[in-house]
């Protein structure tokens, strides 16, 4: 906000103070308290009654426990007596709620003293510092959140979110100066409320401003309601200050003569909560900033208690700082090039806002003075960005969470390696207490030698942290080896990718508090709720490997407390209504930093390269400035596949960096056979030779198909780059001869395994005119043989297949939630066969049962084990994938469908491409059903991996296609053997007069639409009055006997109209006499005459929609029915049952055609 807008608010704020005419009463009532010790609550009340004598507020305190009875009848009698007395009165409570003004537990939800104190035109207000509002009663059982929502006649109120940071607003500087910032336990949340209530006036509110607090709400004209430090245990906030302040406020109070200004950096401030042991007391809230950025600084005229207060004339204050490089501004962007500086109060006005930036680390005071007024001071706090000279870094990967071993290893020498190129030294620790190998003991030598050495030296653990440095379940919860690192002034840092920061380790879990010990911030949140977290444009410039991502494990970077400072947030978003950071680099003033990198569950995200981005930008090096070209994409592939590259700008480590200008990129391959195109789906027709890569943008994106397989060498080149080339190697598509097929349907999952043994039943009926044999494995007690027929197909030099529904037999592959090797599984798809595991289900090898339905999980595991690539997933639900080429030409049969667990090209690693994507999605990046192939070995295949459990869902041709794929794969080809014919649209029945709609098809043994090689004609008869046509407005002239189905085709229309009622067989017979004829029984009525008639609409109960939009849908309908004269009646209550029942009797069998309109409730 600029301060033009907030002068104009504190101005409008304060105008509305003065308008008040008249001082009411207040009553505080400390005789119980909750959430704060009654010494506490009588300490405030006590700073709040002195305030308020001074400004000649009448008040009244009643504190006594031993009395409380006779002083909580009193407060009833005060109540009522000030209820409509036309002044706002105030009662201020300590966490309890009295029985006598609201009878517990919530015994009168409606007009009780309370509600009709708050209910009348005087402006009444309830103030409520400690637990929930109107949670605690004084006697009896509590009202729970209930007592609140009766107060305001509104179910929807809720208060709870512990420990949310809530920030000053413009109206809390003007309204309260002894604010300050703090974390709210119990608060409001505006979008809840309903009615009149609006957000008078928000002292104080979260990042996102969804939750606010300390805030007065308002019922319209009526009374008000104040959450106010509603925090557990806190008895130090300034509660008794600001109740004093906000009362004077709600009463127009002149709060008297300035006689001191005062000095505070709200902004820079941090809230005070109790530290962590072995620390004692309170967080240090000292303002603390970086030097270099400009603190905002509040000038406030006080009065004799220490509060804000306005002056009829304007103030002249002078401020100063004891810092040789301090200097002001009244500006946030201003040149800064005064050390002292005179601003202006206004007149009707209690601050002024100013700005100050020093330039080294010191800890300046800031003085402001004014003639003839005490003058204030504020000590801050300024840390220099300071960078030690580069030292190295270690890698710990021998424990992992959230992270495969493999991954993180890999991971880390992605890392390693981009360091090597600046010449940073770096160790992988990979072992555990290995005589050989780095291990923990010397991972914690390691770390002590780097502690005060000068040097920046970073530790990289992957959601693991090792017990030698930090001890398991924060048994050394200060002065451990890892916290020592972080404490020295080198600014040494940790870094975790992996699951929560210092959560994981061994015997037992230090939790959430491992990090809050680290960092002796206590109650500091990384779960406060998943975020989407986007790149800061800071984040593009440091870290230009980071993509958006999603974030389980975020830093809540407006909880940081003492010192600690974000130093640099390279992405982030808003979780659980806090500012959320992943990854950021927070560092404790001029000591250490730890940074959380991509906390989530996922081996596929970039971990090694956005560290080493950080790590170098830390070192001092710009990884976004563009040195260098290269091409990035995949160098396997097979033919007729496209493959998916990039042509990209990189920096000195290899990571993307965008290019300064527009950049034309020639593309070229020393193959005839291959093109390049832009688009998934091109031509391929060597009519793209170039790409763009536009100023600002890293890269570009294109693809390559190549028709023969071979190495082919492809090379980009722009101006001012060197060309890059990478090397490709292009499978061919090559088959053993035809061997056999195994369907195992034991145990399934995501479908029902009737309704897999009856997919089994339609692919081997498929396939058995083709001499194909196919053994049906129907038991689970039939594992151990499948075990055999595993054994004996591998390596026979045939092309066997084995089909899963959706469960794994362990007999072949012995459950395993690690990686695993050497099964009989895996040896099967590793022969040069080419063998392939087709599976029809959940994902892929994820799980299996016994007979006694007890569920084996491999995980994510299986697939990756039997792949080798860790970090390869499947989870995807509703992904719609649409035909390809292929998909058309291998499997008639598919259909455009949404996949739940499709294969993720941009995963594979070694030698893994996809061989034929039948079905992708838009982009390319998710494929099913698709058959991928491990070079020139085995191949694995996903077909319909989706949830089929409902039995209300039509089920896939899992079956039929997987006949054609295995017919595709054994180099045989599905025939038709006869002839179909069928109508659309349900029963056999037609209109005299109307055209039919028939499709005659050809089927296969199974009765499966299958294609023919050449054209097929089909003779067309009726055994009644009629005549057939191509075309439904044909002439139907008994010219058209016959039709052709195209080859490559299984289908051709045809109408057929009869000239007669009653029952009429028509028939499809073949033309070359080789396929068998098909007759279908049509039941012929007479063309009705239709009368309209009218429309009844029924919206007073709905299902799957809400009232409000089934209300409006309606009238939209009723109004464009009575565009076009069609009588209608809208019945849009509950109470309309008895009604649209009388109108449904009234048409029926009238004469007309009327409809009904439901919204999914009859």
């Amino acid at each position: 906000m600029n301060q033009s807008a907030t002068r104009f608010l504190v101005l409008l704020l304060l105008g509305a103070m003065l308008a008040s005419t008249q001082a009411g009463e207040v009553v505080i009532y400390t005789g119980q308290a909750g959430w704060i010790a009654k010494a506490d609550a009588d300490a405030q009340a006590q700073i709040c009654v002195n305030k308020l004598n001074a400004w000649g507020i009448p008040n009244t305190w009643y504190w006594d426990a031993t009395t409380a009875a006779a002083d909580k009848a009193a407060i009833a009698t005060w109540m009522t007596a000030k209820t409509g007395n036309g002044e706002p009165d105030v009662l201020i409570l300590y966490g309890v709620f009295p029985e006598t003004i609201y009878p517990p537990p919530n015994v009168q939800p409606d007009g009780s003293i309370a509600e009709l104190f708050i209910e009348s035109t005087d402006g009444d207000m309830i103030i409520n510092h400690g637990d929930a509002m109107f949670f605690v009663t004084g006697a009896g059982s509590n009202n729970t959140y209930t007592g609140l929502q009766s107060m305001m006649d509104n179910t929807l109120i809720t208060q709870a979110a512990d420990n949310t940071p809530m920030k000053i607003t413009a109206a809390g500087k003007a309204i309260a100066s002894s604010l300050n910032e703090f974390w709210s336990d119990r608060m409001w949340f505006p979008a809840q409320l309903r009615g009149e209530w609006f957000v008078e006036a928000a002292l104080a509110r979260n990042h996102d401003g969804t939750r606010v607090e300390a805030t007065i709400m308002r019922d319209g004209p009526r009374g008000r309601l104040m959450m106010l430090f509603q925090t557990n245990g806190e008895g130090w906030n300034p509660k008794g200050a600001v109740a004093a302040e906000v009362c004077s406020w709600v009463f127009g109070v002149n709060r008297g003569a300035p006689t001191a200004v005062g000095v505070r950096a709200v902004k820079a401030a941090k809230a005070a909560i109790l530290a962590f042991p072995p620390a004692t007391g309170v967080t240090d809230t000292t303002p603390v900033a970086w030097a270099g950025d400009a603190v905002e600084v509040t000038v406030d005229l006080l009065e004799a208690t220490g509060s804000s207060t306005l002056s009829a004339t304007d103030v002249t204050v002078n401020l100063t700082t004891d810092s040789a490089t301090g200097r002001f501004d009244t500006a946030a962007d201003g040149s800064f090039s005064a050390s002292s500086i005179s601003v202006t109060i206004p007149a009707g006005s209690p601050y002024v806002d100013v700005y100050y930036k020093d330039a080294v680390t010191c800890t300046p005071t800031l003085t402001a003075s004014s003639a003839s007024l005490a003058s204030g001071s504020r000590l801050m706090k300024i840390f220099a960005r300071t960078y030690a000279p580069g030292g190295e870094v270690a890698f710990y990967t021998a424990g992992v969470s959230w992270v495969g071993a493999a991954t993180a290893n890999a991971q880390a020498q992605i890392a390693a390696n981009k360091l090597s190129i600046l010449g940073v030294t770096s160790g992988i620790y990979s072992a555990i207490d290995d005589p050989v190998l780095l291990d923990e003991a010397d991972l914690a030598a390691w770390m002590t030698a780097k502690t005060g050495n000068g040097r920046l030296d970073v530790l990289m653990i992957f959601g693991f942290v090792p017990p030698t440095i930090y001890a398991y379940n924060n048994t050394q919860p200060d002065g451990s080896i890892a916290e020592l690192f972080i404490e020295s002034t080198d600014g040494d840092v940790i870094i975790s990718s992996g699951d929560a920061f210092w959560y994981v380790t061994r015997t037992t879990n230090n939790g959430y508090n491992g990090l809050r010990y680290l960092t002796d911030m206590r109650d500091f949140l990384q779960s406060a709720g998943t975020i989407t977290s986007v790149v800061t444009p800071l984040g593009q410039m440091l870290t230009p490997s980071l993509n958006n991502f999603t974030s389980d494990r975020p830093f809540c970077i407006d909880m940081l407390l003492n010192n600690w400072l974000v130093e640099a947030a390279a992405a982030g978003g808003i979780s659980g209504g806090r500012a959320a950071a992943d990854p950021v680099c927070i560092r404790d003033g001029d000591r250490g930093r730890i940074i959380p990198l991509l906390q989530r569950s996922d081996d596929n995200l970039p971990r090694g390269a956005v560290a080493a981005d950080i790590i170098a930008s830390l070192y001092g090096y710009m990884p976004a400035v563009p040195t260098q070209f290269a091409l990035v994409g995949r160098t396997v592939g097979g033919v007729e596949e496209p493959l998916k590259f990039a042509a990209q700008v990189q920096g000195l480590t290899g990571s993307p960096a965008k290019a300064t200008a527009d950049t034309t990129v020639t593309l070229t391959a020393d193959s005839a056979t291959g093109k390049f195109d832009v688009a998934l789906d091109g031509a391929y027709d060597g009519s793209v030779t170039s790409v763009l890569i536009p100023a600002g943008s890293s890269s570009a994106v294109f693809y390559y198909k190549d028709t023969a397989a071979g190495m082919r060498a492809l090379t980009a080149s722009a101006t001012g780059f060197t060309a890059a080339t990478i090397n490709v190697n292009v499978f061919p598509r090559t088959f053993s001869p035809a061997g056999e097929v195994a369907v195992y349907t034991g145990k399934t999952w995501w479908i029902d395994k009737g309704l897999a043994d009856g997919q089994a039943d339609v692919l081997a009926a498929r396939l058995a005119p083709s001499g194909i044999p196919v053994t049906l494995y129907k038991a689970e007690a039939d594992q151990a043989a499948l075990a055999a027929w595993v054994t004996a197909k591998t390596n026979d030099g045939k092309q066997d297949v084995l089909i899963l529904y959706g469960c794994f037999p362990r007999s072949i592959y012995p459950t395993s939630t690690a990686l695993t090797d050497g099964t009989l599984a895996e040896l099967f798809i590793e022969s040069a066969d080419g063998d392939a595991i087709v599976n029809s289900g959940d994902w892929m090898f994820y799980c299996d049962y016994d007979a006694a339905d007890m569920r084996y999980e491999n995980g994510a595991a299986a697939l990756q084990s039997m792949m080798d690539t860790p970090g390869i997933g499947m989870g995807a639900d509703n992904t719609l994938v649409s035909l390809t080429a292929d998909g058309r030409a291998i499997a008639p049969s598919l259909r455009t469908f949404l996949t739940d667990r499709p294969f993720f090209p941009d995963q594979f690693a070694n030698e893994w491409y996809v061989e034929a994507a039948l079905a992708r999605n838009a982009d390319g990046t998710r494929v099913e059903p698709a058959m991928i192939r491990d070079g020139n070995r085995g191949r694995l295949v996903a077909l319909f991996q989706t949830n089929a459990m409902d039995v209300n869902t039509a089920p896939e041709p899992k079956g039929a296609v997987g006949a054609e794929m295995v017919a595709w794969l054994m180099g045989v080809d599905l025939a038709p053997t006869k002839l179909g014919l069928a109508n659309d649209g349900g029963a056999a029945v037609a209109f005299a007069r109307d055209p039919a709609k028939l499709t005659v098809k050809l089927l296969d043994a199974a009765g499966v639409p299958t294609p023919a090689a050449a054209d097929v004609t089909a003779n067309l008869a009726s055994s009644a009055s009629g005549a057939f046509d191509i075309a439904k407005d044909g002439n139907f002239d008994g010219s058209v006997t016959s039709v052709t189905i195209p080859a490559g085709a299984a289908s051709a229309i045809v109408y057929f109209r009869a000239r007669t009622t009653g029952a009429v067989t028509v028939s499809a017979t073949d033309a070359g006499a080789v396929l068998g004829g098909a007759d279908l029984a049509l039941t012929v009525y007479e063309s009705p005459v239709l009368e309209q008639g009218s429309v009844a609409i029924y919206t007073g109960t709905v299902g799957w929609t809400d009232k409000p939009s089934a209300d409006a849908q309606a009238e939209i309908c009723v109004d464009k029915l009575n565009a076009v004269g069609i009588a209608n009646t809208w019945y849009r209550n509950a109470t309309d049952v008895d009604a649209i029942a009388a109108w449904v009797a009234s048409v029926t069998n009238d004469g007309k055609t009327d409809v009904l309109v439901l919204y999914g409730s009859l």
